[in-house]
């Protein structure tokens, strides 16, 4: 089994919704699939960086538990705006800090501590091989030769993690192809498969062959307003499914609520757990505000929401009626998924 998430919240729901682990210590099974969908800004990116970061670091290192897994990534970065540099440095600061024991909210890190953290940091990103498919045939086609890509390339490495950022990234590239494959004369006579569905294949050939944690991020395009309750937010804007084949196994189309779906068809690629980060705009200047209590709201309230820099997500499970929330937040140098004390 993988190991754990390393969110406590997440881990916590994680093992109390699945009913079989294959180990205690592993929140995780080997081939789960992972989806984590939300609105542009809702932190995506920094969730799937954080599980990259999981995913490369060691076990141990001089003794110290690193809450690592010490194994090989691969990522689809579909969106082309992957930041290695933000990675390398969310990596040494966590590093840095789970060696020192020291809390994200702690004084800065000595340059000792930080060219330690380094040390450890730099190798591990030699095992994050990163492809930059420009459409989902080319995508599909990528996963389907990763198992040739990883007996020459990979001998000595395990595929722990596989991420797609983000599985949303051709939706309207496909979108207007079949447009045009509907309206053409030869539609009428063969119709064509979607493109997704041949990603979806390629990812449950490999999911069945070697095992990785599949995780990808969908933009959330569609919201559905639910009366749930999570903590103390009412109403929690969640997202239907625009990605077809992709189905949501939460979305009962008979009522328009969320809840486990039933008379569902078995989809290409099972889903075993969906994450939701819900977008909450900050409200907008009234029309007739001035100019000096506008500066006075963006100093004392706009800008310390900007700073602070939380973001609520909720965790669900296929096949389970529990929900949970936890919080996460991205600021400069600490790890985006370091969770709020309490949370």
């Amino acid at each position: 089994p993988p190991g754990c998430i390393q969110i406590p919240a997440l881990d916590a729901h994680f093992f109390s919704s699945v009913r079989h682990h294959a180990s205690t210590l592993s929140s995780l099974n080997r081939g789960d699939a992972i989806e984590i969908q939300g609105s542009a800004g809702s932190g995506k990116s920094h969730l799937l960086y954080h599980l990259l970061i999981t995913c490369l670091i060691p076990i141990l290192h001089s003794g110290v538990e690193l809450g690592g897994w010490g194994k090989a990534a691969i990522l689809f970065d579909a969106d082309d705006t992957f930041d290695i540099l933000r990675l390398r440095q969310l990596m040494v600061s966590r590093i840095a800090r789970t060696l020192t024991g020291q809390a994200s909210t702690a004084p800065p890190l000595s340059d000792t501590t930080v060219r330690s953290a380094e040390e450890v940091a730099d190798p591990c990103l030699h095992n994050l091989h990163i492809f930059k498919p420009t459409s989902s045939l080319q995508l599909a086609a990528s996963i389907l030769h990763l198992p040739a890509y990883h007996a020459k390339h990979m001998q000595d490495s395990e595929i722990g993690l596989v991420v797609i950022d983000s599985l949303s990234a051709f939706y309207w590239l496909d979108r207007y192809s079949a447009e045009q494959a509907r309206t053409s004369a030869r539609s009428s006579t063969r119709p064509s498969a979607s493109p997704l569905s041949y990603v979806l294949l390629a990812l449950q050939h490999l999911r069945l062959s070697h095992g990785p944690v599949i995780a990808y991020s969908n933009w959330g395009l569609q919201p559905v307003s639910t009366t749930q309750s999570y903590g103390q937010n009412q109403g929690v804007s969640l997202y239907k499914q625009h990605l077809h084949p992709l189905q949501s196994p939460f979305l009962d189309p008979s009522n328009d609520t969320f809840g486990p779906s039933s008379g569902t068809t078995t989809p290409t690629l099972p889903l075993t757990h969906h994450i939701t980060l819900p977008f909450v705009p900050i409200p907008p200047f009234p029309p007739d505000i001035s100019l000096a209590d506008a500066r006075d709201q963006e100093e004392k309230y706009r800008r310390q929401i900007i700073d602070k820099g939380e973001i609520m997500a909720i965790a669900r499970t296929v096949g389970s009626p529990l929900s949970s929330k936890f919080i996460f937040t991205i600021s400069k140098e600490t790890d985006p998924a370091s969770e709020r004390p309490g949370a």
